[in-house]
């Protein structure tokens, strides 16, 4: 508590996102999602204008001791947070991005779909999709990247709903999220349909105390999945993906490479038990 006063704190920010929290555990998801979303967007914003940006180094990547708040992208214990993640996107071959100028929009919603500009133009093609909060695919779009930067369109209807528009380029995918709620932008995050997803683990080898395995993920439900991401059911090892913190639509399969170690963190007591790994996700 002490070193976290020396951070500001977000909590009053992210209140205006998504309303008010009654506990901390209910606030936590919400909080990681700011932070992605603002890292991931000042980093690709830089590296749209290179040769004069780049992007930014994050202070820091890992916490030296046990916190409530910070910039980090990892724990203390060593699990990589959603920023991680969204931020390893920001800096890959994937090299289109989404530029846009807010996150709620009352009715007609517009965005740039931009080249980043430290890498050269190609002729690529790639994706770029809208869903709604069902997963419905509202529009789509085929581009390529000689052709950027290029508008993309669309009608946000209902405020009850978060849009979320995905781009699909080199075998990644970046998703960015928006709603017509302009009083508290992400407050629709709050009450999404419930999903349903399976897996199975495979592939299991074990050497020198890290664990490498794959897991084989289904959506089985009518709703997406939102910000899918493995961990340790009793929260004593530290999982690291080849991917998290996705959205898995219905019906959308995909497989995960999972890296696991026991936990960090030195004022705490080493475990003895083996993973029991599961996936977590928003609307569980």
């Amino acid at each position: 508590y002490h070193h976290a006063e020396y951070w500001y704190h977000s909590q009053k920010r992210d209140v205006e996102y998504f309303g008010k929290f009654e506990t901390t555990d209910e606030y936590v998801p919400y909080g990681q999602w700011i932070q992605a979303e603002g890292l991931r967007y000042a980093i690709e914003t830089e590296r749209r204008l290179a040769p004069y940006a780049s992007g930014s180094m994050v202070w820091q990547v890992n916490e030296p001791w046990p916190n409530s708040d910070n910039t980090c992208l990892m724990d203390y214990f060593g699990n990589p947070k959603m920023a991680y993640y969204w931020i390893k996107k920001a800096f890959s071959d994937c090299n289109v991005s989404l530029r846009f100028e807010r996150n709620s929009w009352k009715k007609e919603f517009w965005a740039e779909v931009c080249i980043q500009g430290d890498m050269s133009v190609t002729d690529e093609e790639f994706k770029v999709a809208i869903y709604n909060s069902d997963g419905k695919c509202l529009k789509e779009y085929a581009m390529n990247c000689k052709n950027l930067p290029c508008k993309i369109e669309g009608e946000f209807e209902d405020k009850n709903e978060i849009y979320l528009i995905r781009i699909s380029h080199r075998g990644i995918d970046k998703e960015y999220y928006f709603s017509s709620d302009t009083e508290c932008v992400y407050r629709p995050a709050r009450c999404l349909g419930k999903a349903q997803i399976s897996y199975s683990m495979s592939d299991f080898n074990e050497c020198e105390g890290v664990i490498k395995c794959s897991a084989a993920l289904k959506n089985n439900g009518n709703n997406p999945a939102y910000f899918v991401y493995p961990k340790d059911k009793n929260l004593n090892y530290a999982i690291l993906a080849d991917d998290a913190y996705f959205t898995l639509l219905p019906g959308e399969e995909r497989t995960v490479n999972l890296t696991v170690r026991k936990r960090l963190g030195l004022f705490f007591e080493k475990v003895n038990t083996e993973p029991e790994i599961i996936f977590d996700y928003l609307n569980r």
